[in-house]
């Protein structure tokens, strides 16, 4: 871990930002289910759109794309191009499914499931995205935990533990419309890191001078796999935008169809900068730090190029990114736990909004500490982030014959879902960085082989009634 020596004003600059989430929570603190779930459907344009770039760029961006730049060059520009594109084709869908929400009280991609298909598939996508989302909340908590630990030197489990408090306290208080509102604070922070860290690396000559002797093959990824590892990476990556249940909610959270698509442009656009500047950490710490552990690589970047002062801001901007992912990962846990199963096995719940309010807040607490014991058990954010994204393709299939086949096949949808989670689960203590390929494929064949079977059997019913 890097070592990094604050001055006050770091500190200063941190505790501002505690204090300021903490002040917003209880100022607009929710106080019914469809504030905490959808901000009541009011969420403009501008405001939508910073939050989802806040969201998008979470520990996964932190973390994972300067690791990825560390080892592979210039790869992680591709993955934000193939993530701007999934933004892209879920902008096309926005004003559908923000119509649907309104039609159907929707505030969840399982409430999707149920409404288009039947209750045992909005539990299977339940199911999925409880998994989902608790790998991502995971994997979030892991990277505050170690920012934490970074800024205070405490051991990991109380770092863990203060990450947790904080996380869950303004989540707790504000829901989605809180996360909305922070998100936006948060976009602000981020991009003056945005801002600072590029022109602190392009003004080191070390760093100038050692973009001239990167490699080709370093710089085109062949220490990941090259030109083969981009491909999969635009068939595997690109369609996740389509099925994560954070980016569905602030469809749902829209003031209108129109609002849901614009946001969703502008973020794309928005998002590749962040790429482009974690990329030039990573690849400026592997010209400055050779033989470092790439999963440093941003903390040892801000080491080097900032003054104290400064590394207060960068650490309040780690922060920001962190937190703006991992309070909608806490909260869509939290829907999933007490609505979308919840309600399916409790027809009491379902009927009292004021209890399933308190479910869902409850739900929230005790997912968060779930996550904490998993985090402090595989304190790894690679493969957890991995974990999640091979559940999370399985849902693909269900969805996009939900939105565009004309006849919805019920059993093709189902053990589809039930087919490549099962496929999913199994090959995670196998091949854990691999687990999606056969997942992918388990679910398509069976979504296939039953959409063909139900296909026959339609047409031979409509052979006998004539």
């Amino acid at each position: 871990m890097t070592n990094f020596l604050l001055s006050t004003a770091d500190y200063i600059w941190i505790a501002v930002y505690f204090v300021a989430i903490m002040a917003l929570a209880i100022i607009v603190r929710a106080k019914n289910l469809k504030t905490y779930w959808a901000n009541n459907r009011a969420t403009g344009t501008t405001t939508l759109t910073l939050s989802i770039v806040a969201t998008s760029v979470g520990s996964g961006m932190v973390f994972g794309i300067a690791t990825m730049a560390y080892t592979g060059g210039l790869i992680p520009l591709f993955v934000g191009l193939f993530n701007a594109i999934g933004i892209l084709a879920a902008a096309v869908l926005a004003p559908r499914l923000r119509e649907l929400a309104e039609k159907h009280a929707m505030y969840s991609l399982p409430d999707f499931l149920g409404s288009v298909f039947s209750t045992r598939c909005r539990l299977a996508g339940a199911t999925v995205n409880l998994l989902v989302y608790f790998f991502f909340l995971a994997g979030q908590l892991i990277a505050l935990g170690t920012i934490c630990k970074m800024i205070t030197g405490l051991p990991e489990f109380v770092s863990l533990t203060l990450a947790f408090t904080l996380l869950v306290a303004y989540t707790f208080l504000g829901g989605m419309k809180m996360d909305i509102i922070a998100d936006n604070l948060q976009f602000f922070i981020l991009i003056l890191l945005l801002v600072v860290l590029p022109i602190t690396i392009l003004r080191d000559k070390e760093v100038i001078g050692g973009f001239k002797d990167l490699s080709a093959s370093y710089l085109s990824g062949a220490p990941m796999g090259g030109w083969p590892f981009v491909l999969g990476l635009f068939l595997f990556f690109t369609p996740v935008p389509l099925v994560m249940s954070d980016i569905w909610m602030r469809i749902y959270s829209a003031y209108s169809p129109r609002t849901a698509r614009r946001s969703l442009v502008a973020s794309a656009l928005l998002i590749m900068p962040f790429f482009a500047t974690f990329t030039l950490a990573g690849i400026a710490a592997h010209i400055l730090f050779p033989n470092t552990d790439p999963n440093i690589a941003t903390t040892q970047i801000i080491a080097r190029f900032l003054h104290p002062g400064l590394r207060g801001i960068a650490i309040a901007g780690l922060l920001a990114a962190i937190m703006s992912t991992a309070d909608s990962m806490l909260i869509v846990a939290g829907i999933t736990m007490a609505k979308d199963i919840g309600t399916a096995v409790s027809s009491a719940l379902a009927n009292d909004e004021r209890r399933l309010f308190k479910t869902a807040r409850a739900s929230s607490i005790v997912l968060a500490f779930a996550a904490i014991l998993f985090a402090l058990a595989i304190p790894d954010i690679v493969q957890t982030m991995v974990n999640a994204f091979s559940v999370l393709m399985i849902l693909l299939p269900a969805v996009l014959s939900g939105l565009f086949a004309a006849r919805k096949d019920e059993a093709a949808s189902f053990w589809s879902i039930v087919t490549g989670l099962g496929t999913t689960l199994v090959f995670l203590l196998i091949i854990p960085k691999m687990a999606f390929v056969p997942g992918v494929f388990a679910c398509l064949v069976s979504f296939g082989v039953m959409r063909l079977k139900s296909r026959i059997c339609h047409v031979n019913g409509i052979a006998k009634e004539r």
